[in-house]
């Protein structure tokens, strides 16, 4: 991951607080951001104003080259939004050795989470 100041540069400043929210603490954005987020090209021009509509290119390259891999990571699908925000960012993968509850998330998800926090050299383990 490179440094995400260098790819805020280019973005409206009003947007760097949800970006880094979201990267950080797992915070959700709003809906055009989101969209971004989620790889969803028709939702982001959907829901995007007229200055974030010419930027769309500056907005992938921020989210390949600044944060977490795509698949293994928080963005790519509606489903790492989820994830990430459950792991509250970045700053909840620093937290230290984290637990999830095959009872409250289910197994799937559960494994999904603990192998994330592994990932990103956390500790992460699936109980009961």
């Amino acid at each position: 991951m490179d440094d995400i100041n260098k790819y805020l540069r280019p973005l409206p400043e009003r947007m760097h607080g949800g970006i880094l929210r979201y990267l950080n603490d797992g915070i959700l954005p709003g809906t055009f951001l989101r969209a971004v987020l989620a790889n969803d090209l028709v939702g982001a021009c959907g829901h995007a104003d007229d200055e974030n509509r010419h930027l769309l290119f500056h907005y992938a390259n921020m989210l390949y080259n600044a944060f977490p891999s795509r698949g293994t990571g928080c963005w790519g699908s509606e489903q790492a939004l989820a994830d990430w925000e459950a792991l509250g960012g970045l700053n909840g993968l620093r937290r230290g050795p984290r637990t999830f509850s095959r009872a409250d998330l289910g197994e799937e998800r559960a494994q999904r989470l603990a192998s994330l926090v592994n990932t990103f050299g956390g500790q992460g383990e699936v109980v009961s």
